[in-house]
């Protein structure tokens, strides 16, 4: 369901997430969050408006739904019977509480906004609190089991309240060099450096481990930091879930069920290459891994990665994961990414000059840029039904491209070597200009379902101007369909995109025929604002992108249907309207 703003029109969210622990709807509903009643779920929009929860003494043992309150800053749920909770999707979270539960993990590594965070009593063995950075109290006390607890964050000088009480198996707390008085007088012992080992909250990550022969003190919870530090290589790629065996790892042999958190990656400082295929990944940080150049996250969950640090990367592929957005601008040694079958709706790749290969399949872009990546070799775009607009004109290098299943009217690979097009089932296609001087070449040529292509524009009509691939598609080819009108001047060019012309919208050298012949388009106003002396009463104020004077008219002749034409001021030394009669 698309929800959002359209034509001034509020439209709301009717999405529903359950709740299946009566007791917690029974508090959502007593709080005035929940207003549809005892029935299991909670409406999205209700969940979203929430910014504070209060539960406590309410006999929950379930928090699921929590993860729909993404803009919850409070948790209040002391005295309830809470054995686990996912709280990776509540990222504006400032206070947790849920103090005298049954909680045996939590991870709290996209918290990042955590102030408070209170949950003594309770079956906990780990916490790490290191990535809070604006954290100022906890309350840690009366957990028995709990055996590493991390809070170095860079901000322990301002802790006010530390409550660290019968923690029997606890020697040493991380911490920063500088602590606050009120730790102090918790009568603890800290240390930065009591870091020997990485926590593995994972088990089948640290299993993974294990059976790679990266984790050499067993099967305990964590690893040792010199191991994790030793490793330049990490693929923790499954072979039970790996969809392509190429990729998995074989010495994994004793892990039974996917990954589902990479907890304690922070650690593997030195690698260089991550892969875990066919896991259940939700979200990563790689702040820590600058020197990664591989990245392969394929088959997971994955709704959002940073990867601002890691500016080495050359491969990136995370196809088959739940992103919208990835923001890749400070990758800008990027050569190879795979995008595939997410939910993007738009791929800014401006800033990654070395791609060779660009795949994107199975989203929902309605147009990609690419005119910055001079060396792309390969493009693959296929699957995203609101594809409407490709350029492709600034590639000279392109030589394979996949973009069938689209909303693509006109495809230009005349400044294309293709050897390989795969376009297919696009109903809309009606113009392709394949002149490039590299027909012959052509191996694959994938045109089913395309019936208002009546005509492709080749270097030749037969073999040896054009492969007998092409000609086995039973396409009909020419030289010149006529469908194409050549416009050599690009602010000629962009001067009929400014005024609505050019329906393709690109400066590729071209506009359609039809555009040039329609049957309205009796007059033509080229005065641009920009050159026209001042007080010029015929200025065509349409005209907003084009930076220099049109010197060359070519094309003009198209326009057949011309009764009035103006262009002042510009440096055109010779027009023919011949044509224009």
């Amino acid at each position: 369901m698309w929800f959002g703003t359209w034509s001034g029109v509020s439209i709301l969210d009717f999405s529903l997430d359950p709740i299946p622990d009566p007791n917690f709807e029974q508090a959502l509903i007593d709080l005035g969050i929940d207003k549809n009643g005892l029935t299991g779920d909670i409406l999205r929009s209700e969940a979203e408006a929430a910014t504070f929860i209060d539960i406590t003494d309410a006999g929950v043992s379930d928090l699921t739904g929590i993860e729909a309150f993404i803009n919850i800053e409070s948790v209040q749920g002391d005295r309830n019977n809470i054995v686990t909770v996912d709280i990776s999707n509540n990222t504006k979270l400032k206070q947790f509480h849920l103090n005298q539960n049954s909680l045996t993990s939590i991870d709290f590594s996209n918290n990042l906004l955590l102030e408070g965070v209170d949950l003594y009593s309770n079956n906990l063995t780990i916490i790490d609190l290191s990535l809070q950075t604006n954290l100022t109290a906890v309350a840690f006390g009366g957990n028995p089991l709990l055996e590493h607890l991390n809070v170095r964050n860079g901000n322990n000088i301002n802790v006010t309240e530390f409550l660290v009480f019968d923690l029997p198996k606890i020697n040493c707390i991380i911490a920063d060099d500088s602590i606050s008085q009120v730790m102090i007088d918790s009568g603890k012992t800290f240390s930065p450096d009591y870091t020997d080992v990485v926590l593995i909250p994972d088990v089948n990550f640290e299993q993974a481990l294990i059976d790679i022969g990266i984790d050499r003190n067993g099967f305990s919870g964590d690893i040792l930091r010199s191991d994790a530090e030793a490793a330049t290589e990490l693929n923790v790629s499954n072979p039970l879930f790996t969809s392509d065996d190429r990729y998995d790892n074989d010495l994994i042999v004793n892990v039974t069920e996917k990954i589902t958190v990479l907890t304690g990656i922070d650690a593997f400082i030195n690698i260089t290459k991550l892969s875990c295929w066919g896991g259940e990944l939700s979200s990563l940080y790689l702040s820590n891994n600058p020197l990664l150049k591989i990245v392969e996250l394929v088959d997971n969950q994955i709704s959002s990665i940073n990867l601002s640090q890691n500016t080495e990367l050359t491969l990136l592929w995370l196809e088959t994961n739940a992103l919208t957005e990835v923001d890749i601008s400070t990758n800008t040694k990027l050569e190879n990414i795979a995008f595939g079958y997410n939910s993007l709706t738009e791929l800014d790749v401006s800033s990654n000059t070395e791609l060779w290969v660009i795949t994107s399949e199975g989203n929902q872009l309605s147009t990609i840029d690419v005119s910055n990546n001079a060396i792309l070799e390969q493009l693959w775009v296929f699957d995203n039904p609101p594809l409407a607009q490709l350029d492709v004109t600034q590639n000279p290098l392109l030589f394979r491209i996949g973009i069938w299943n689209t909303s693509i009217t006109t495809l230009d690979l005349s400044n294309n070597p293709i050897t390989g097009l795969w376009a297919a089932n696009n109903p809309l296609l009606e113009h392709l200009d394949m002149r490039n001087g590299n027909n012959p070449n052509v191996t694959t040529f994938w045109l089913d379902n395309t019936l208002n292509l009546t005509c492709i524009n080749t270097d030749g009509i037969g073999v040896p101007d054009i492969s007998q691939i092409m000609i086995d598609s039973s396409k009909t080819f020419s030289e010149d369909c006529g469908d194409f009108v050549y416009i050599p001047d690009p602010n000629f060019e962009q001067s009929l995109i400014d005024i609505g012309i050019d329906s393709d919208g690109v400066v590729n050298t071209s506009i359609l025929r039809e555009d040039a012949e329609d049957s309205l388009l009796t007059s033509l106003n080229l005065n641009n604002p920009k050159f026209t002396s001042e007080n010029y009463g015929f200025n065509n104020d349409l005209i907003q992108n084009v930076t220099g004077k049109i010197v060359d008219l070519t094309g003009i002749e198209a326009f057949i249907n011309l009764i009035n034409l103006q262009i002042s001021y510009s440096d055109i030394t010779m027009i023919n309207v011949d044509s224009n009669v």
